[in-house]
């Protein structure tokens, strides 16, 4: 059978087409998943610096200002208040990534949501002087999705 050329060539986009919706889906899942390791990582912040016992300055204040509205802002935005559903969210987000890497035909165990989100470098990174310096363990993980997403024609 023969299709009209345009019904054919819109055929022939399919593949690519849901790739480039499993490919979202997988950046949502991990974008999505960084919201509540901020929240978490903000309080922990904020505890520490409600416990500080060196001199209160005027920065310390103002960190602890700015770490409180952000730890507000963040509990209201994600509606993630109650703990069990972080961990339920996590866990869909994970399965969400891990379906999209199975359509997506990639056989390795390595392609987990846990194995993106985990800080590490890579050798096309390149590490500060000062580890001091650097303020995120992994600032590559949409970058990799990218690269991914890059070696295909869309």
């Amino acid at each position: 059978m023969v299709l009209e050329a345009p019904v054919q060539a819109a055929l022939d986009d399919l593949d690519a087409a849901f790739d480039y919706c499993l490919y979202g889906l997988q950046a949502y899942a991990v974008v999505f998943s960084l919201w509540p390791v901020m929240r978490h990582t903000y309080e922990q912040l904020l505890g520490r610096v409600e416990v500080w016992s060196g001199e209160r300055s005027a920065t310390l204040l103002g960190l602890r200002e700015r770490l409180a509205r952000s730890v507000q802002s963040l509990q209201a935005t994600t509606s993630l208040t109650a703990e069990e559903l972080c961990v339920a969210r996590e866990r869909v987000y994970a399965d969400m990534y891990a379906q999209c890497a199975r359509g997506l035909g990639s056989p390795s165990a390595e392609a987990t949501l846990a194995a993106c989100l985990t800080p590490g470098w890579t050798s096309s990174m390149r590490r500060p002087q000062n580890a001091s310096a650097c303020c995120c363990g992994n600032a590559s993980v949409l970058q990799a999705l990218l690269r991914r997403q890059g070696s295909h024609a869309w």
